[in-house]
């Protein structure tokens, strides 16, 4: 949204607080040689360890966001509402 946000002229890009939630979602991706869940994205953590499952949701959202953040940082980003998840 901050970058919809930015990109409408409707808020300027804190990009600081948005480089911030790109990396706590990346976080939550997966890298492991379980082919189940390497690449997905857990939906959460308990007790510090993320949880032994992959969302699909949550997968398909983070996805859709970190390439829209990569897109953005690399000058690129065009927002389509039609496009979101």
């Amino acid at each position: 949204m901050r970058l919809f946000a930015d990109a409408s002229g409707i808020v300027p890009l804190d990009r600081d607080a948005a480089a911030e939630e790109a990396a706590a979602a990346a976080g939550f991706q997966y890298s492991t040689p379980d082919p189940r869940l390497d690449g997905g994205y857990c939906f959460g953590r308990r007790a510090g360890e993320m949880l032994p499952y992959v969302n699909p949701v949550s997968t398909g959202f983070c996805l859709q966001a970190l390439d829209m953040w990569d897109q953005h940082r690399a000058g690129g980003f065009l927002p389509d509402l039609a496009a979101l998840i």
